[in-house]
Order: structure tokens, then sequence, then C-alpha cells
């Protein structure tokens, strides 16, 4: 369970809209998460925007990750092309090193002013939120969880994925199950001893597919499934593979296969 009401000290940032030298730094509310950026992990305070209807990510941060699908959206200086991304975020703890995952994130990639980074708006991210209560005059701000947020990760995956690939969103719903996979991998892995240390880039998840395999706690018959599951999410984040919808609801039926390791775990 997310501590109730979570204690956030809030950040000073230049309001660039309005900048002025006789203007003093402005404070927002920002919180400290951890996004999964294809295989690379970054920690920043994001700001809150309560008044922007989606969320938003520098693009300088994606590097080479490819986009979903190519979108118009209305910017700062009218209406914009750009894509989005289907990211995963977890909010760190400011009292410990405990993460609570907020779950796959849609971001559309824009080219931010400085000190910037990433901007959580209402659509997906906000509306999780039981209650966002702002201090400014001690710069303080809490936040917590909808109960029904309050989930594992690989759950909120597979749901969303689910969701999207019956949308027809068939890229991102891979993207989705990949995330899924990767949950349940490194779940197998640490129950069975195999170490997966903390890092800032991820655990290599066909490394540890592969040494499950060779303990016998997945079959031959698992390992080539899931592989191939992790492959295909790879040439869809990396290379910009456009899935089909045969594919895409094959992927489906597999996690149902997938499913069933997760239950042995518990």
């Amino acid at each position: 369970m997310v501590e109730k009401g979570l204690n956030f000290d809030m950040i000073p940032i230049i309001d660039h809209r309005f900048i002025d030298e006789e203007r003093p730094t402005s404070y927002s509310p920002a919180i400290p998460i951890r996004v999964h950026i294809g295989d690379l992990i970054i920690e920043r305070h994001a700001l809150i925007d309560t008044g922007a209807s989606i969320s938003l990510i520098n693009k300088d941060l994606l590097g080479d990750l490819q986009g979903m699908e190519s979108v118009k959206i209305m910017g700062i200086g009218g209406i914009i092309q750009t894509s989005y991304y289907i990211l995963e975020v977890e909010i760190l703890s400011p009292k410990n090193n405990i993460t609570y995952p907020l779950g796959p994130i849609k971001f559309m990639a824009m080219e931010l002013p400085k000190g910037y980074d990433i901007i959580l708006g209402q659509d997906g991210v906000l509306n999780r939120f039981k209650y966002l209560t702002i201090d400014y005059p001690n710069r303080k701000f809490s936040i917590e969880l909808k109960e029904e947020q309050v989930m594992k990760k690989e759950e909120m995956f597979l749901t969303e994925a689910k969701s999207l690939i019956n949308q027809g969103n068939y890229s991102a719903g891979i993207t989705l199950i990949g995330m899924y996979i990767e949950e349940i991998i490194n779940k197998l892995g640490k129950k069975h001893g195999i170490i997966i240390e903390e890092r800032k880039t991820k655990t290599s998840v066909l490394k540890c597919i592969e040494q499950l395999n060779r303990k016998k706690i997945i079959s031959s018959f698992d390992y080539n499934i899931i592989s191939s599951l992790w492959n295909t999410r790879n040439k869809v984040v990396h290379q910009g593979y456009k899935i089909t919808n045969k594919d895409a609801f094959k992927a489906l039926e597999f996690t149902e296969k997938i499913t069933k390791l997760l239950n042995k775990s518990d």
C-alpha cells in the first residue's frame, strides 16, 4: 500500500513564460520520479501542472527510442507534430528508497524550456491521485493515490496492454506486454536466487530468462515464447517495427501462459 499522504517539498523553478529580472523565483510543486526509457532508467523531479491536459517529456531524454505514432498537439507556439511514448513511471518515496508504481504513462515528446524535463498533466497521471494538497506559504504539498491505483505493477501493465490492443494500438500494446514480461521475470529471478542489481540501466531480461531456463525454473517451451515476445518488444521499442493485428492478438494469447508463471511465483 502507498503511504497515506506522501509529503514533498516544492522546488524552485523559473517560469520561463514570464521571465523577468525583477520577478523572484517562482515555486512549483514537483515530485521525485523514476522513468524507464527503453533500456535506460532516469530519475528526475517532475513538475505537476494541474492546468495541463496531457503529460510531456523533453525529447532530448528519449534518445533513439521509437514513438508509438505521430500526433498533432497544441503547443505554446501553435500546433506541432510530435510522437507519443508509453513509459513506466514510479514515484520515489521522500522517506526511504521505496518506489510506488504510478503505472504506464502516455507522454508527448516536446522541446521543453530549461528546467522542465517532465511535466505531469491531468490525463493518465493527476486523475490517478485521490488528493493533491498544495501549501504554497510553506512550499510543501502532499499526494495520495486512489485505491485502485495501488496494485501490482504487472497487473497495471497487462490491463493497459489488453486495452491498447483492443483499441487497435498494437505497437503500444506490445510495449506494455514487454513491461509485463520484465516484471514477471524479475520477480521469478529474485525468488530463485538470481541477483538483479539496481543500476541506472535495466537488467538484461534475456540473460535472466536464460538463467531461469538453465535452472529448469521455466521450460524450454516457456523460454521460447517469452524470448520471442521480448525480442518483438525490442524491435518495436528500438527499431519502430510495426505490429500487425494478428501478431498483437497472438501476443495476448501467450500472456495466458505467462500469467501462469506469475501465479507460480507467488
